[in-house]
Protein backbone atom coordinates (compact mmCIF):
# COMPACT_ATOMS: atom_id res chain seq x y z
CA UNK A 1 0.00 0.00 0.00
CA UNK A 2 1.67 3.41 -1.13
CA UNK A 3 1.56 6.11 2.02
CA UNK A 4 0.10 8.85 -0.23
CA UNK A 5 1.90 11.75 2.47
CA UNK A 6 4.66 10.34 0.49
CA UNK A 7 3.50 11.27 -3.02
CA UNK A 8 4.56 14.87 -2.99
CA UNK A 9 7.66 14.46 -1.23
CA UNK A 10 8.71 11.79 -4.17
CA UNK A 11 6.76 14.32 -6.89
CA UNK A 12 9.35 17.21 -5.42
CA UNK A 13 12.31 14.59 -5.24
CA UNK A 14 12.31 14.13 -9.45
CA UNK A 15 11.23 17.04 -10.36
CA UNK A 16 13.46 18.96 -12.98
CA UNK A 17 15.01 22.01 -11.37
CA UNK A 18 12.95 25.45 -12.79
CA UNK A 19 16.05 26.13 -15.30
CA UNK A 20 15.66 22.98 -16.72
CA UNK A 21 13.79 22.80 -19.86
CA UNK A 22 11.61 19.94 -21.24
CA UNK A 23 12.37 17.75 -24.29
CA UNK A 24 9.43 17.19 -26.79
CA UNK A 25 7.76 14.18 -25.46
CA UNK A 26 9.12 13.92 -21.86
CA UNK A 27 6.65 14.24 -18.87
CA UNK A 28 5.45 17.47 -17.45
CA UNK A 29 5.28 17.87 -13.98
CA UNK A 30 3.32 20.73 -12.57
CA UNK A 31 5.15 22.85 -9.77
CA UNK A 32 1.79 23.11 -7.58
CA UNK A 33 0.78 20.07 -7.06
CA UNK A 34 3.96 17.76 -8.34
CA UNK A 35 1.63 15.41 -10.25
CA UNK A 36 3.36 14.64 -13.62
CA UNK A 37 1.37 14.07 -17.06
CA UNK A 38 2.89 12.02 -20.26
CA UNK A 39 1.71 13.65 -23.42
CA UNK A 40 -0.78 11.92 -25.12
CA UNK A 41 1.96 11.45 -28.14
CA UNK A 42 4.11 8.87 -26.18
CA UNK A 43 3.02 5.25 -26.12
CA UNK A 44 3.11 3.28 -22.78
CA UNK A 45 2.23 0.15 -24.29
CA UNK A 46 4.59 -2.55 -24.27
CA UNK A 47 4.76 -5.26 -27.53
CA UNK A 48 6.39 -8.50 -27.82
CA UNK A 49 6.97 -10.89 -30.19
CA UNK A 50 8.80 -14.51 -29.41
CA UNK A 51 9.67 -16.55 -32.48
CA UNK A 52 11.67 -20.35 -31.96
CA UNK A 53 13.37 -21.64 -34.70
CA UNK A 54 15.31 -25.16 -35.66
CA UNK A 55 18.01 -24.44 -37.99
CA UNK A 56 19.28 -27.13 -39.77
CA UNK A 57 23.37 -27.36 -40.15
CA UNK A 58 24.32 -25.20 -42.80
CA UNK A 59 21.29 -22.99 -43.70
CA UNK A 60 19.45 -20.27 -42.17
CA UNK A 61 15.60 -19.04 -40.42
CA UNK A 62 12.95 -18.28 -41.61
CA UNK A 63 13.44 -14.16 -42.25
CA UNK A 64 12.72 -11.75 -39.53
CA UNK A 65 10.92 -8.52 -40.23
CA UNK A 66 11.54 -6.20 -37.34
CA UNK A 67 7.92 -4.95 -36.63
CA UNK A 68 8.55 -1.16 -36.24
CA UNK A 69 10.41 1.30 -37.99
CA UNK A 70 12.33 4.14 -36.35
CA UNK A 71 11.66 2.89 -32.61
CA UNK A 72 14.19 0.79 -30.71
CA UNK A 73 13.79 -3.00 -30.24
CA UNK A 74 15.32 -5.05 -27.60
CA UNK A 75 16.25 -8.58 -29.26
CA UNK A 76 16.98 -11.00 -26.68
CA UNK A 77 17.78 -14.80 -28.44
CA UNK A 78 18.96 -17.92 -26.49
CA UNK A 79 20.40 -20.83 -28.33
CA UNK A 80 19.09 -23.92 -26.60
CA UNK A 81 21.19 -26.55 -28.38
CA UNK A 82 22.90 -28.70 -25.80
CA UNK A 83 27.18 -28.36 -26.46
CA UNK A 84 25.98 -25.01 -27.87
CA UNK A 85 24.35 -22.86 -25.51
CA UNK A 86 24.29 -19.09 -25.37
CA UNK A 87 22.71 -15.96 -25.28
CA UNK A 88 22.56 -12.88 -26.73
CA UNK A 89 21.22 -8.99 -27.25
CA UNK A 90 20.89 -6.44 -29.30
CA UNK A 91 18.74 -3.31 -29.39
CA UNK A 92 18.51 -2.51 -32.91
CA UNK A 93 16.55 0.35 -34.87
CA UNK A 94 15.41 -0.19 -38.87
CA UNK A 95 15.35 3.44 -40.02
CA UNK A 96 12.85 4.75 -42.57
CA UNK A 97 16.15 5.62 -44.82
CA UNK A 98 16.59 1.94 -44.98
CA UNK A 99 19.40 0.91 -42.68
CA UNK A 100 19.84 -0.91 -39.63
CA UNK A 101 21.44 0.36 -36.34
CA UNK A 102 22.55 -1.46 -33.41
CA UNK A 103 24.22 -2.17 -30.13
CA UNK A 104 24.84 -5.93 -29.14
CA UNK A 105 26.05 -7.93 -26.68
CA UNK A 106 27.57 -10.89 -28.65
CA UNK A 107 28.22 -14.37 -26.60
CA UNK A 108 31.05 -16.09 -28.13
CA UNK A 109 33.37 -13.52 -28.46
CA UNK A 110 31.96 -11.67 -24.99
CA UNK A 111 32.07 -8.24 -26.82
CA UNK A 112 30.10 -5.21 -27.21
CA UNK A 113 29.50 -4.83 -30.75
CA UNK A 114 28.06 -1.18 -32.92
CA UNK A 115 27.29 -1.06 -35.99
CA UNK A 116 24.99 0.59 -38.62
CA UNK A 117 24.89 -1.31 -42.30
CA UNK A 118 21.82 -2.56 -44.60
CA UNK A 119 24.88 -4.76 -46.06
CA UNK A 120 23.81 -8.26 -46.34
CA UNK A 121 25.41 -11.10 -44.35
CA UNK A 122 26.31 -8.34 -41.93
CA UNK A 123 26.69 -10.13 -38.42
CA UNK A 124 24.88 -8.41 -35.43
CA UNK A 125 26.19 -11.09 -32.73
CA UNK A 126 26.54 -14.34 -32.09
CA UNK A 127 24.58 -16.67 -30.39
CA UNK A 128 26.12 -19.86 -29.01
CA UNK A 129 29.58 -20.90 -27.74
CA UNK A 130 31.84 -21.26 -30.92
CA UNK A 131 30.59 -17.90 -32.48
CA UNK A 132 29.22 -20.18 -35.77
CA UNK A 133 25.11 -19.25 -34.98
CA UNK A 134 24.55 -15.72 -36.10
CA UNK A 135 22.04 -13.01 -36.25
CA UNK A 136 22.44 -11.32 -39.64
CA UNK A 137 21.34 -8.76 -41.78
CA UNK A 138 19.62 -11.05 -44.83
CA UNK A 139 18.96 -8.09 -46.79
CA UNK A 140 18.37 -4.07 -46.75
CA UNK A 141 15.04 -5.01 -44.55
CA UNK A 142 15.27 -8.32 -43.17
CA UNK A 143 17.25 -10.31 -40.54
CA UNK A 144 18.10 -14.39 -40.31
CA UNK A 145 19.36 -16.96 -37.61
CA UNK A 146 22.11 -18.41 -40.01
CA UNK A 147 23.88 -22.08 -38.65
CA UNK A 148 27.26 -22.91 -39.48
CA UNK A 149 27.49 -25.82 -36.77
CA UNK A 150 27.41 -29.23 -37.93
CA UNK A 151 24.16 -30.14 -35.90
CA UNK A 152 20.14 -28.81 -36.04
CA UNK A 153 20.70 -25.41 -33.48
CA UNK A 154 17.40 -24.83 -31.64
CA UNK A 155 17.36 -20.74 -31.00
CA UNK A 156 14.62 -18.84 -29.81
CA UNK A 157 14.64 -15.24 -30.60
CA UNK A 158 12.48 -11.99 -28.28
CA UNK A 159 12.02 -9.05 -29.28
CA UNK A 160 10.21 -6.22 -27.03
CA UNK A 161 9.48 -2.45 -28.27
Amino acid sequence: MINRNWIPILALAIAAPAHAQQSPGEAAVDPDSGVSSVPAAVSTTISYKQQCYSIPTESASANISLPVKNRPIHLMATNNTAEFEGVAEATIVYSSAGFFQWVAVDYWSGAVKKGSSNTAYTSIFATDSEGGVTLELKNASTLYIVNMQPITQNVCLTMTW
